[in-house]
């Protein structure tokens, strides 16, 4: 009995412990040349416009105001690319297909606020490429079926700046114009948008 006390003590701490990130080797995913070299040709000249800032009329949010908003690090031969994620479970996060697509694996940082900056509320897991799962319909040079699922190495610990996403009903209907909020990683902006339902959007 002691024995497996132990052994659990050691899991703990094994699945706890902090991996250290140089920031000066990490770029947000569009700057890689891979990003665009899958895209048509007809739009590779909009990486000369890429604005400085994620999102246009933010505001820093609030420390926790989005607790399953996380910062995925993806690890690739030309470096290491910074996207965005959700926490979907203790074990599985997710992110946009084009984040994760031929990585060979990275880190998970949950819990953040400001990523630059060792938190105590962070958590940081590693995960493999083995735990990469892309839509099966995923297409690259035009975008559709965009999402991934990545399962982490060990589970996080759910706290008040690490929580799942709530995640509407299948049946879910939108009809017009419903406030929403828009977050995005570096450090952690968001704004209020209108969330279009998708009649009008397919129209237009």
């Amino acid at each position: 009995m002691k024995t497996l006390v132990l052994l659990v003590g050691l899991l703990a701490v094994a699945s706890a412990e902090w991996i250290e990130i140089d920031w000066s080797q990490v770029r947000p995913i569009e700057e890689f040349d891979h990003y665009w070299a899958r895209l048509p040709a007809e739009v590779q000249y909009l990486r000369q416009l890429l604005p400085e800032r994620r999102i246009t009329n933010g505001a820093q949010a609030t420390p926790g105001q989005f607790p399953y908003q996380i910062a995925l690090l993806s690890t690739f031969s030309a470096g290491t690319g910074l996207c965005g994620g959700t926490v979907l479970t203790n074990n599985f996060i997710m992110t946009a297909a084009h984040c994760v697509q031929n990585a060979f694996g990275g880190t998970a940082i949950m819990g953040a606020h400001n990523r630059n900056v060792n938190e105590a509320t962070q958590q940081r897991i590693a995960f493999t490429s083995g735990g990469i799962h892309m839509h099966p319909n995923y297409t690259p040079t035009n975008i559709r079926n965009d999402i991934a699922t990545v399962r982490l190495n060990s589970a996080m610990t759910f706290t008040a700046r690490v929580q799942p996403a709530r995640i509407p009903s299948a049946g879910l209907s939108l009809d017009g114009p419903v406030p929403c909020l828009d977050s995005d990683v570096p450090r952690m902006p968001a704004r209020p948008l209108p969330l279009l339902s998708c009649s009008p959007a397919t129209q237009s």
